[in-house]
């Protein structure tokens, strides 16, 4: 082949192969190619887009995160006032902790349960029951109640004490025979409205000298006492009394001795 043509493949493959910027500089003819020298030329950076809006939202979106630590102290948190008022037992006040300087608490609960034994010990599910309450000497064994106290290991003090079951009732303590029952002196409780269901009958305690009754005034009558044993008496207001005795050849006189806590059912 002769030199001259190699010589032209090798350009032909030159100009093949680099890139058209590169043989125009290396001709030295940049300047006469304005286009591709302009598309060589660096390129100036263009104004920067600033958005004065999108700052502002950016700011005011700072100042609402800034509200939203209020807003989250004030719901999750509950510290302060409100978060001292919570989990104190009985009701107490975080106020009142603070300016007592101590803690009060409230260890009156309610309870109900079935009167198991009653006498000299009253026991209510597993518990005695103990107290100046009036009505823990008249609970029959069977009654459903009530109990406010506090809980002291195996016992309640009580506080009140509410009979739910029966719902019409009478104590007697006294001679059997007055009720019509066989024996000697006896705790009897009556029930029902006119007082001739036997609700529980013990033995009375063997000191016992003076007849009682507890029985409730609504309406101008005795409720649950039956004829036999009903006192002619009118007290001065409706509600649970109690009264003592005097033994008589057909029966018993009776005298008002105290007013009792609580209303006729």
């Amino acid at each position: 082949m002769p030199r001259w043509l190699r010589t032209l493949v090798v350009l032909l493959l030159l100009l093949r192969l680099w890139p058209p910027a590169v043989v125009l500089a290396a001709a030295g003819r940049g300047e006469d190619r304005p286009g591709f020298a302009a598309a060589a030329a660096p390129q100036q950076p263009g104004p920067v887009l600033h958005d004065d809006a999108g700052d502002d939202d950016s700011e005011d979106d700072g100042g609402d995160d800034d509200g939203g630590d209020d807003d989250g102290g004030d719901s999750g948190g509950n510290h302060g006032d409100d978060g001292s008022d919570e989990d104190l037992p009985g009701g107490g006040s975080g106020d009142d902790e603070h300016d007592d300087g101590h803690e009060t608490y409230d260890r009156t609960y309610s309870f109900y349960g079935q009167v198991r034994w009653s006498g000299e010990r009253t026991i209510v599910g597993s518990r005695e029951l103990v107290g100046d309450d009036p009505w823990i000497a008249y609970l029959a064994p069977g009654m459903r109640l009530e109990v406010k106290g506090e809980v002291q290991d195996s016992r309640i003090r009580v506080s009140a004490v509410e009979i739910k079951y029966p719902t019409s009732w009478t104590y007697y303590l006294g001679p059997a025979r007055v009720i019509g029952q066989k024996g000697g002196w006896v705790r009897a409780w009556l029930a029902g409205t006119t007082g001739r269901d036997l609700f529980r009958l013990l033995p009375a305690p063997v000191d016992a000298r003076t007849p009682m009754l507890v029985a409730c005034y609504a309406r101008g009558s005795w409720r649950a006492v039956p004829l036999g044993l009903r006192p002619e008496l009118h007290p001065p207001e409706a509600g649970w009394w109690r009264l003592t005795g005097t033994l008589t050849g057909s029966g018993v006189n009776w005298s008002l001795a105290d007013r009792l806590p609580g209303e006729c059912n």
